[in-house]
């Protein structure tokens, strides 16, 4: 599947702590997460953090880490 083809909606509410978490257990190198940001962090992992959100979320703020808009 094609990223350009794929239909992305949020709703809000995702907690990102576990998912953060259990990422850091298994050391990536670097940690992507496609989300709307809206949704608690409650845990940094080690690795870098890249959101990738959909346009409409172009200007959300990430807690840390680098913002890449999908388009």
């Amino acid at each position: 599947v094609e990223l350009a083809g794929l239909r992305l909606h949020g709703g809000g509410g995702t907690d990102f702590t576990p998912l953060l978490r259990e990422a850091d257990e298994a050391r990536p190198d670097l940690v992507v997460v496609l989300t709307d940001l809206d949704g608690p962090v409650r845990h940094r992992p080690r690795a870098p953090v890249l959101w990738a959100v959909p346009a409409a979320q172009a200007q959300a703020v990430a807690p840390f880490g680098r913002v890449l808009v999908l388009r």
